[in-house]
């Protein structure tokens, strides 16, 4: 499933969601259930905020439906990675995110399974704390740690190893600060 989720903003606030194939809700948390990959698209959230009146802001989601090599399906088939793709250069933003994005990259891709290179560009200051959690195709969390920078750079760069080697697969990395989400695919050969 699909889940679209705003900043809570206050309990007389109104929440509207507006997405692809006429898809709407009223709400702060949203959820398309059985997400397909013709769900994939920018989503709306308008909020009507008291003395300010109705804000809104968009996101990118892309649901990608996975396969095993044997073109099996997986139990879980679904997993969904949000981006921005609309900037408010004063403001947070409806989903809890300062203007602009992060963008998360990771190498080697493919690789071995005992370690992985990550590096984050766009962070913000406030960036202190990074989570970082690693998902098998199954949806298990195979790791999870948490890692503090030693500068307020916006650029940083770590070293995750695994401690034990990852099976051969396909794994979602799901990294959080400040409760901004970033995902990355990492292929183990």
């Amino acid at each position: 499933s699909l889940n679209l989720v705003g900043a809570t903003l206050g309990s007389t606030v109104n929440y509207q969601w507006n997405g692809p194939g006429g898809f709407t809700f009223s709400g702060r948390i949203a959820r398309r259930l059985n997400a397909q990959l013709f769900h994939s698209g920018v989503y709306t959230l308008s909020a009507d905020v008291p003395g300010c009146g109705w804000v809104s802001t968009t996101r990118s989601a892309t649901v990608v439906t996975c396969k095993l090599g044997n073109d099996a399906p997986v139990k879980n088939d679904t997993i969904v990675s949000t981006t921005d793709v609309k900037e408010n250069s004063s403001t947070k933003d409806l989903v809890g995110n300062e203007a602009g994005s992060v963008l998360l990259t990771a190498w080697p891709n493919p690789n071995e399974g005992s370690q992985v290179n990550l590096k984050w560009e766009g962070l913000t200051e406030d960036d202190l704390t990074i989570t970082i959690k690693v998902y098998d195709i199954q949806g298990k969390l195979a790791h999870l740690q948490s890692s503090k920078r030693k500068d307020k750079s916006p650029l940083h760069t770590e070293v995750i190893s695994f401690g034990k080697e990852l099976s051969k697969g396909q794994y979602l990395i799901e990294t959080i600060n400040q409760g901004s989400h970033q995902y990355i695919k990492l292929a183990v050969e």
